[in-house]
């Protein structure tokens, strides 16, 4: 990783931490948090500056997976903000519909595990 990239991931683990995100940790140590938990954690609970610092540091692709993955499925609870993700960052033509098809594919998995 480039000194940069390792600042802004400094940054926004010290961030996370001032919130208490990472409670369970004795000291959020930043090597020690996968990248998929800093990015979900982000997502969810820092703004939008922080957010935009995720596309320095990772591909897009890699944060839409995750958010898909992490986040989207916990759509009752957060759907407001997956349909201002959907448009801003990943050009999701229709989020509404997107988002939908997203969940139901998801809890048809749930249902054949």
């Amino acid at each position: 990783m480039i000194k940069g990239e390792e600042d802004i991931r400094k940054q926004l683990i010290k961030e996370l931490a001032i919130k208490r995100v990472f409670w369970s940790y004795k000291k959020p140590e930043p090597d020690l948090i996968p990248d998929d938990i800093l990015i979900e954690k982000t997502l969810i609970n820092l703004d939008i500056e922080d957010i935009n610092k995720l596309f320095l540091i990772f591909p897009q692709v890699k944060i839409k997976n995750i958010w898909n993955e992490k986040v989207v499925i916990k759509d009752a609870q957060f759907h407001s903000m997956n349909l201002l993700f959907a448009h801003l960052y990943f050009n999701i033509k229709n989020p509404e519909s997107y988002l939908e098809r997203y969940l139901n594919k998801h809890y048809k998995k749930l249902h054949l595990s």
